[in-house]
């Protein structure tokens, strides 16, 4: 694991979904991480924002944080983030039908209460953060098609 990468991710969630004053103090937390034990550690973002086709405008999230993350991939490239959790209850506005539709992909609930995303972004080239993993996530859903698994 890149550490200093990792940290600056953590420090950019902090800056992006915290809520701070007018003086730079934290009012109120919104970005969690714990570790596994492994190596490896959990982050929880609260209110991340959804496309508009999403039935909620904004889900708690759950991103898993490889061992690996940002190590060497070879050939230039670095390993990245790859597992997301999201609400389980989010639905999509059918393109071709009126009403919602279920989010392709998702999985049951957690014991966390989160439900599996099954999106699995590639390893990474450049200076890619973990606001480009989480731009993923939208644009899946902005893209999705219920009719399609």
């Amino acid at each position: 694991m890149n550490v200093a990468r990792f940290n600056n991710d953590l420090r950019i969630l902090e800056r992006e979904f915290n809520a701070y004053d007018r003086f730079g103090r934290v009012l109120q937390r919104n970005v969690f991480w714990k570790p596994n034990g492994d190596s490896s550690y959990t982050i929880f973002v609260q209110g991340v924002t959804l496309p508009e086709n999403a039935s909620m405008r904004k889900t708690n999230v759950k991103i898993a944080v490889p061992s690996n993350v940002y190590d060497p991939a070879g050939g230039g490239r670095r390993y990245f983030y790859s597992n997301i959790w999201i609400d389980p209850n989010i639905k999509i506005r059918h393109p071709r039908r009126r009403g919602w539709g279920r989010l392709p992909r998702l999985h049951q609930r957690d014991s966390d209460g989160f439900a599996y995303l099954c999106i699995h972004p590639d390893t990474i080239e450049g200076n890619e953060n973990i606001l480009h993993f989480i731009a993923t996530l939208k644009i899946f859903i902005k893209n999705a098609d219920p009719d399609v698994w």
